[in-house]
């Protein structure tokens, strides 16, 4: 009986020294992957040439708060394509036509009222639109640019949740602004909408910060409705 169960003792150290390998490759591969929304998010602008920071927040902050946008060396010239104009979630109609002759006036870009864009659950952080999510939906269409308008309170992310007006990062095609902090502050809004849906799609066309005070690329104020020599140097405006 013996040397019967010997072969059968054998089999079984083998079948569980390859089921242990098994596992452990399995949860070697699976430790690989991550997905954290935000780290997919940022592996996807790096496919498309553009770098988001987390540890930094990189963010566009309009009007009371400051704003950081990664810096770049290379400038987008103003090219031509038409622009799209989304409302987001609750948004009022009317400030669609003022976002629509804003980027018609200052950029002499053509630029049409598209399909309204409906929220779902992954776009929001409790109350708040979150800007950085928003942003994925317009950047699939590199020939065209996308605006996305809201009255909702918009935030940068889960983990930078102050309130802003606009988001946009640089080299994109989709930024989004927001009337609901601008309301809650008690701004003009078509003064307030045209300056920050303008100075937005200057990040989309390359353009960081500026330190021009008298420059729309300022990070704070909504005083300033013109590029600085530098800038339009910089996208040949």
């Amino acid at each position: 009986m013996k040397l019967n169960q010997k072969p059968s003792f054998l089999k079984d150290v083998v079948i569980v020294g390859i089921l242990f390998v098994l596992i452990m490759g399995i949860h070697e591969k699976i430790s690989q992957y991550n997905y954290d929304w935000f780290a997919l998010a940022a592996d996807y602008d790096k496919q498309h040439g553009v770098y988001y920071n987390p540890e930094t927040k990189t963010t566009e902050k309009i009007g009371e708060n400051n704003s950081d946008v990664e810096t770049s060396s290379e400038s987008t010239p103003v090219k031509s394509g038409v622009v799209y104009v989304h409302g987001l979630g609750n948004y009022n109609q009317s400030e669609l036509s003022i976002v629509k002759e804003s980027i018609e006036s200052f950029y002499g870009l053509p630029c049409v009222i598209g399909d309204d864009v409906s929220t779902n659950s992954d776009l929001y952080f409790g109350d708040n639109l979150m800007a950085y999510r928003v942003l994925m939906l317009g950047n699939e269409d590199s020939r065209n640019r996308h605006i996305y308008v809201t009255s909702e309170p918009l935030c940068v992310s889960d983990d930078n949740t102050s309130l802003i007006s606009g988001h946009a990062r640089l080299h994109t095609t989709a930024c989004v602004v927001s009337s609901y902090q601008m309301r809650m502050n008690g701004r003009d809004i078509p003064n307030a909408l045209a300056h920050t849906v303008t100075h937005e799609m200057g990040h989309n066309f390359g353009l960081d910060h500026c330190n021009d005070q008298s420059c729309l690329m300022k990070s704070h104020g909504l005083d300033t409705r013109q590029f600085c020599d530098n800038c339009k140097r910089k996208i040949n405006f």
